[in-house]
């Protein structure tokens, strides 16, 4: 046992093609213990997915974050998942900071079906020019800096939805 499963011994996942009961186990690892950070290379970004997990991945990856070999990431954030996976918005909010300990600045990305204009976020800053200065629209096009992860947690508590997070070392908008 020891480092390998750092995380867990094992997962519960559900969903489509899973298994006749939409269930199957599957083994769980640390990132930080199948990537150390003296065998990591530089990696350019990361995307999660996990519909309730992230929180899990990125307590995985501690190491790994801080080591700055990762320059950027996108993540669904999705707290009213969180509990199915036995974590509270306490334990999500000191690890959602701890990203910004080691060096990442996090953008909420604009999600049209939870965010109709106006985008009223709390805990974001106002809105973002593109960061490649692209005359853009939809979803991609809205940038909000995360001002304070607890009420954005809150936030997406009280209307029941995920949104997307961009954290990246490299790039800062103001």
């Amino acid at each position: 046992k020891g480092p390998t499963r750092a995380l867990a011994e094992q997962s519960k996942v559900s969903g489509a093609g899973v298994g006749a009961g939409g269930r199957a186990t599957v083994p769980v690892f640390a990132l930080d213990a199948l990537l150390p950070t003296h065998c990591a290379p530089h990696i350019f970004a990361v995307k999660m997915d996990t519909e309730g997990a992230e929180i899990l991945i990125l307590r995985g990856m501690r190491d790994l974050l801080s080591s700055g070999k990762i320059d950027h990431m996108v993540i669904e954030v999705v707290p009213t998942m969180w509990p199915s996976y036995g974590i509270s918005p306490a334990e999500a909010l000191a690890v959602l900071n701890s990203t910004t300990t080691a060096g990442y600045a996090a953008y909420v990305l604009w999600d049209g079906k939870a965010d109709n204009p106006p985008f009223n976020i709390d805990g974001v800053s106002g809105r973002l020019p593109h960061p490649a200065h692209l005359n853009c629209t939809g979803a991609s096009s809205v940038f909000r800096r995360v001002l304070e992860w607890e009420l954005l947690i809150k936030n997406r508590l009280r209307v029941r939805a995920g949104c997307n997070i961009w954290f990246t070392r490299t790039a800062r908008y103001k």
